[in-house]
């Protein structure tokens, strides 16, 4: 394996990085909301749901194709 830090830049296709990304996003500004005592709204808790949904969807689906999802 590479160590060069855009290696999986590369290797793991971009839809992933941007559901990923998304995911990342929502889990962080819940526990921001958490941190300060705030309620979580349930519309965002309903993204958050379904981001999750959608990452896992996608990384099965990239996992089927082989690759570096599947570790080559």
């Amino acid at each position: 394996m590479s160590n060069e830090p855009n290696d999986a830049l590369r290797r793991v296709p971009q839809n992933i990085h941007h559901v990923t990304h998304h995911y990342h996003n929502l889990i962080y500004i819940k526990n921001y909301w958490e941190s300060i005592g705030q309620q979580v709204p349930s519309d965002f808790s309903a993204e958050l749901q379904r981001a999750h949904k959608h990452l896992l969807e996608v990384l099965q689906i990239e996992k089927g194709r082989g690759g570096a999802i599947e570790g080559e």
